[in-house]
């Protein structure tokens, strides 16, 4: 019966060691994927960022068009109706005009640079997410090579604690 206490110590402590040491390999494998996965989003999220810029972009051209257009029919109005165009009321009517959808094109270009900034922040935070997933992993590694090597000395003590008392006792000769 000694004998098979000393057995079965050793092979449970085996066992807790192997358990311990796969489970901070694990760690490290889910760690690696999802930073993998996080820079993929974050790239994805670049990609976005990118987009929205060309988006808006284009859109501003093609707000230059037609306030081009509304101001040659505005002048066209103007003048079709004897105003001179040079003076008075109808240069206080073109440049507030003019004033107004430059002001909007600028309200446009904020909204799109807070909107395309805050994703290209979301996608640094994915990315440092993935990196700090990395490090914990490789803590969690750590301390479970730390928890096995204990576990393993606890299991050489306990052993040698049973043999030593299997032997007073005599079950062991």
């Amino acid at each position: 019966m000694g004998v098979a206490s000393l057995i079965v110590t050793g092979v449970a402590t085996g066992l807790q060691v192997y358990s311990q040491m796969q489970a901070g390999k694990t760690a490290e494998r889910v760690a690696k994927v999802n930073d993998k996965n996080a820079q993929t989003e974050a790239k994805n999220l670049e990609a976005e960022a990118r987009n929205k810029q060309l988006e808006f972009a284009e859109g501003v051209k093609r707000e230059r068009i037609n306030q081009r257009k509304a101001m040659a029919s505005l002048r066209a109005r103007l003048s079709g109706s004897g105003t001179l165009m040079n003076s008075g009321t109808a240069m206080d009517i073109l440049g507030e005009t003019a004033g107004n959808f430059q002001l909007a094109i600028s309200d446009a270009a904020r909204a799109s640079t807070m909107q395309v900034t805050s994703i290209y922040q979301r996608a640094d935070g994915v990315r440092r997410q993935g990196k700090m997933g990395i490090w914990e992993a490789g803590q969690a590694k750590q301390a479970s090579t730390l928890e096995a090597f204990s576990t393993g000395l606890s299991g050489v003590s306990k052993s040698v604690s049973a043999y030593g008392h299997n032997k007073y006792t005599g079950f062991i000769p």
